[in-house]
Parts: C-alpha cells; structure tokens; sequence
C-alpha cells in the first residue's frame, strides 16, 4: 500500500515493528546461534594469517576503543604532540608503547605515560598531596649534590 503521507506510512511502520518485534528478535538469535561457531571458526582462521606486527596493530586499536574511545590516528596525534616522550619523565618508551593516562573520576585523558609514570600515579592514587610528600621525603633523605 502506497502512503501519500509519510507521517502515515511512519505510523505503519512503527505498528507492523511493534506486532512483530518478539518474532523478529527471536529469529535473529536463532540465526545467529547457528551462525557462531562458523564465524568463530571463520576469524580464527584468519587471525593465523596475521604477522605478529599486524596482531599487535589490531589489538592496539581495539583496547584504545574499547577503554578509551579514541583511534590509532587520536593515539598518533597525542603521542607526536608529546614529542615521542612520557608526559612526565619526558623519556622514550623503552619496550611497549605509551599508556594513555586517564582520569578514573571523570575519564577525561589527560596524556600518555611510560610504564614507570603511569603505575605512579596509580599507587598515590592520583594524589597530588600524595606526590608532593614523596617529592619532601626524596629532598630529604637524598645527599646534597655539591
């Protein structure tokens, strides 16, 4: 049946979706359940093609969406707006790459960090007094260099 009125062909729509949805869903997870272990199959065959660079490239970019919602490309960018190096110690990384520094209250990203930094913070529990009062305790107790 042709609609003159799009509003009235929505309201169709929505009626028909709303008759159906149950039976719509279940055949979708039927379908998908007979469907799994072929696509598991599927992508674990083409994981083994893979060179090992290729498989750290893709789960690099997958745990960067999935914890931080951010691309290789953001990453790329963050990292040369650093010039390479740590946020703090501004050393390069040694072996794996940058972590992305976050945040836990708000998740906002503030940098990336080596892996000597970023486990820094995390033990003072991202406490400025914290820091601080290691910064008195190393003045104290570290020998007058002159």
């Amino acid at each position: 049946m042709a609609y003159a009125n799009p509003e009235h062909k929505k309201a169709a729509n929505k009626r028909f979706y709303e008759l159906t949805r149950e039976k719509q869903l279940a055949q979708a997870k039927a379908l998908y359940a007979k469907r799994r272990p072929q696509k598991i199959a599927q992508n674990a065959a083409w994981r083994k093609t893979l060179s090992p660079e290729r498989k750290r490239a893709i789960n690099h970019r997958d745990i960067l969406w999935r914890d931080y919602r951010i691309t290789p490309t953001e990453y790329g960018a963050m990292l040369a707006a650093q010039g390479g190096v740590c946020a703090i110690c501004r050393q390069p990384p040694a072996q794996r790459r940058l972590a992305v520094d976050h945040d836990h209250k708000t998740d906002k990203i503030r940098g990336l960090l080596c892996m000597r930094c970023n486990p820094m913070l995390g033990y003072a529990k991202d406490s400025i007094a914290t820091l601080l009062a290691g910064v008195e305790y190393l003045k104290r107790h570290t020998p007058d260099p002159t």
